[in-house]
């Protein structure tokens, strides 16, 4: 079969693999995702179709030399040496859960505690499409860590599932408009400190009365 590697496809590629990953691994999801998992005859192998990727990743990363925001939207942002994410933020591994498990009885300190992952929450294509519609900035607070950070804070930020998880039965379509929600990581934690968890609104209402006082 025949194929020309396009931004789209590799932007797809970068998602499904949780918003970062190395060009190699890019290379193989665009290769499973859109040519059967074989090198498409147009390229020679599979060293030409990973440097193909690169170059149109490139061509879209604002660290390279050369870029011009004009002509290009950045869409990657180049980490390290062959280490890409993607710009909406779909990268996962800084983001871990809140809803932790109750402290077993007679669990030592320091030993490991397991916890609970929302999957919604950490759903690359569900985050997305949140941060798409609400944007970067905390919806409690209005912190935005790229704005205070720098680009030390670029991508960053939680995403709180509004339904407690417990009250989800049996299967369940989230709506990443309205059943998530971006939240910095301070009003995250102290959403998850109620039972049910705070809505945005009450915790607004909870940081104006100690803003107030």
């Amino acid at each position: 079969m025949r194929y020309t590697v396009n931004v789209s496809d590799i932007e797809d590629a970068l998602i499904s693999l949780g918003g970062e990953a190395k060009t190699w691994d890019i290379q193989d999801e665009v290769l499973r995702l859109h040519c059967s998992g074989g090198v498409p005859e147009n390229y020679k192998d599979k060293r030409t179709f990973r440097q193909t990727i690169q170059r149109k990743i490139e061509e879209h990363c604002p660290e390279a030399a050369g870029f011009d925001n004009v002509k290009k939207a950045p869409k990657f942002i180049r980490v390290s040496r062959a280490l890409y994410r993607h710009v909406d933020g779909s990268n996962q591994k800084e983001f871990t859960a809140i809803e932790e498990i109750e402290e077993i009885e007679g669990l030592l300190e320091g030993a490991i505690k397991a916890i609970f992952v929302n999957a919604y929450e950490r759903n690359p294509d569900a985050r997305r499409k949140c941060i798409r519609h609400h944007g970067w900035a905390c919806k409690v607070c209005g912190l935005d860590f790229k704005a205070v950070y720098g680009e030390l804070g670029r991508d960053f930020i939680h995403v709180h599932h509004i339904k407690p998880l417990k009250e989800i039965k049996g299967r369940y379509k989230v709506d990443p408009e309205k059943d998530l929600v971006p939240l910095c990581a301070n009003c995250h934690a102290m959403s998850h400190r109620a039972d049910p968890p705070l809505s945005v609104e009450k915790l607004k209402e909870v940081l104006r009365r100690s803003f107030n006082k």
